[in-house]
Order: structure tokens, then sequence, then C-alpha cells
């Protein structure tokens, strides 16, 4: 499941909006990061799935996961659907997507 960054930024004012899953190492999300994200980095998801399942509202909760350029988040993305999370989904292009698509003034690293 796939989503692009401009379809994604449209999920972030209605009332399905996903949790948001940042996998990229912690000290990368500390220099810049969407609003309301979570960071779990893709070294510990394994070990974060039963929390991450609790923290859904519901189960039809979607589950976004976010990287720099999208190919970490391909990896989680893999992950979760093993995993059993059927509405997860991969911001297509990553943080550098959302910056060249919806916010030109977003950092880049």
């Amino acid at each position: 499941n796939d989503a692009c960054v401009v379809d994604f930024r449209a999920t972030l004012r209605s009332s399905t909006c996903p949790l948001l899953i940042d996998v990229r190492p912690r000290s990368q999300f500390l220099m810049c990061r969407l609003p309301d994200s979570r960071n779990v980095p893709l070294s510990e998801l394994p070990g974060q799935l039963d929390d991450l399942r609790r923290s859904l509202v519901h189960p039809e909760t979607p589950l976004m996961v976010v990287c720099r350029r999208g190919n970490d988040s391909q990896r989680a993305l893999t992950l979760l659907l093993d995993a059993g999370f059927t509405n997860a989904w991969d911001l297509i292009g990553g943080l550098d997507g959302w910056r060249s698509e919806c916010d030109p003034s977003f950092p880049l690293y």
C-alpha cells in the first residue's frame, strides 16, 4: 500500500487521520519531523508491534510509515503487513517528497 505525499496531506485534516510512524534513527528524527509523528526506528520496529497495535484507536485506523526517501519505510511496510496490519501504508518519496511536493520550507539534512 503506497500513498503519495499530496494525498497524505489531505488525510491530515480528515477524521481518518493515520498514525504516522517515522522509521528513521532517533538522531535524524530529532533534526526534523512531520507534526504528530511517532519515532520507531526500523531496527526497533519488530519489538514494537504490540505497542503499535495498542496505539491504534480502532483496528482499522490507518498506519502510515515514513523515512527520508522511502527505502526504509518500504521495508517497514512489508514488516507491518506480514504482522497483520492490513491498513498500513508507505509514504512514497518520504520526507524528501514531502518537502518537494508539499512544504518547501521543510528542512533538508
